[in-house]
């Protein structure tokens, strides 16, 4: 093999390699939409709500947001929360619109609403605290 060609095919190997480990990186660095499997855009979630959970449950138990906006519930409880779409324990109301992990005091948790409609919601950890997202 001609010492030019082998120097060709190096720097074409080279580039590649190059290529590949752009994309890689620009892969692993995608973000994604909370309770979703699909990509984050900030056109599309924004904080449209806030929710807060209390020993005495949630506040506000029951509020209106748009298509796409996002409601963030924050822990200002003595205890653990799991927000996750009714019915208990199933969560299949709404799928994906489950926290999975618990939150513990002064945590928060954010979901972003992509099917319109009313969705019931409760505290997994405390089944009897519950509230509801209209979205339109």
């Amino acid at each position: 093999m001609k010492k030019g060609t082998l120097i060709t095919i190096i720097v074409i190997v080279i580039v590649l390699l190059g290529v590949i480990a752009a994309i890689t990186k620009s892969a692993n660095n995608l973000k994604m939409t909370p309770g979703t499997n699909q990509p984050y855009t900030s056109a599309t979630t924004e904080t449209s709500a806030m929710v807060t959970y209390t020993d005495n449950g949630f506040s506000p138990s029951t509020i209106t947001i748009k298509n796409g906006q996002s409601v963030t519930w924050k822990n200002n409880s003595s205890g653990a929360m799991r927000v996750a779409s009714n019915p208990h324990p199933s969560h299949t109301d709404l799928p994906g619109f489950d926290e999975i992990s618990l939150a513990g005091p002064g945590q928060s948790w954010t979901y972003t609403f992509a099917v319109t409609g009313t969705h019931g919601y409760h505290n997994h950890a405390n089944p009897n605290a519950g509230g509801t997202i209209i979205v339109q």
